[in-house]
């Protein structure tokens, strides 16, 4: 299973950043799963999955270890 956590301050009126993506940061609290952030943002999956790869890209999330922590 993959864990996400933000890597960080989330940037403020940055273009890159749409609405879905947005989403995903807001339920992004503390470490989740990918199934947990999926049900929580009600995204279909071909859309949360570009936003996470988008997201990654951006290096505004990062896979979390596995010995933190989840919040489900």
């Amino acid at each position: 299973m993959r864990v996400f956590r933000c890597s960080g301050v989330i940037p403020e009126g940055d273009e890159r950043i749409d609405l879905n993506m947005i989403k995903i940061l807001r339920v992004l609290d503390s470490p989740k799963s990918m199934a947990s952030i999926a049900f929580a943002c009600g995204m279909s999956m071909s859309d949360f999955q570009r936003s996470i790869k988008a997201l990654m890209a951006l290096d505004l999330i990062q896979p979390a270890e596995v010995n933190e922590t989840m919040a489900e």
